[in-house]
């Protein structure tokens, strides 16, 4: 394996540890329970997500995209899963905490996603009835 490999792997391992992380704020009794069953526990956990953990995801996805920000990816000159990953938790993180969002200092992720968003391909996704809406209560 390349190092680019090794790199795409790492990259997308941290991105699901961002996913499993921002769900389980949501679920700090029993991943698999509703998110209404465990509300009252879940407020401090999902504060404790926005203040501590997402402003580390999300700046160490920024500072990833800014060495590859000629090219305009994650890695490479061309789309990758771990694009369409990146893509995807910016895209949960807007819709679940939009303050944090707007807020933090990612202009370039914000701009990624902007772009991946415009693709053709994934615009038609988006617009369509394949694309189900975040339920507003994970990170799902």
């Amino acid at each position: 394996m390349c190092c680019k490999h090794y790199n795409i792997l790492k990259i997308n391992a941290i991105v699901t540890d961002l996913m499993g992380e921002g769900h389980d704020a949501y679920h700090p009794l029993k991943r698999t329970g509703s998110y209404d069953s465990q509300v009252e526990a879940a407020k401090p956990q999902i504060k404790q997500f926005r203040e501590e953990r997402l402003p580390r995801y999300m700046n160490y996805l920024e500072r990833v995209l800014k060495l590859n920000e000629k090219n305009g990816y994650v890695i490479g000159s061309k789309i990758t899963y771990v694009d369409i990953a990146v893509f995807h938790a910016l895209r949960a993180v807007e819709f679940q905490f939009p303050e944090d969002y707007k807020t933090l200092a990612i202009p370039t992720l914000r701009a990624f996603k902007d772009r991946m968003a415009a693709r053709p391909r994934i615009d038609a996704f988006l617009k369509s009835p394949r694309s189900l809406p975040f339920c507003g209560n994970s990170m799902m």
